[in-house]
């Protein structure tokens, strides 16, 4: 492995999960196995730095892309949305 990253985050009110996936030269996605993490205490700037630091992220120049899950979206969202 080694390329590009996608990080994926979960933002909850006490953890912060975070996994690494690898983006592809064909365009597809694969899992990095053994790179995610889960921080537990509330979710603030430490706690990002935390995860990166137990995915071994090299660098913000590392991460290609980044997601978060939202999971409320009240009547106006009832599915996936581009933010």
């Amino acid at each position: 492995m080694g390329g590009a990253y996608i990080l994926c985050l979960n933002a909850g009110s006490s953890t912060l999960k975070a996994s690494l996936f690898e983006a592809l030269a064909d365009g597809g996605v694969a899992d990095v196995p053994g790179r995610a993490a889960t921080i537990d205490h509330p979710p603030d700037a430490a706690s990002l730095d935390e995860a990166l630091l137990a995915l071994a992220v090299s660098g913000p120049e590392a991460v290609r892309a980044v997601g978060h899950r939202v999971v409320h979206g009240g009547v106006a969202f009832r599915g996936a949305a581009r933010i």
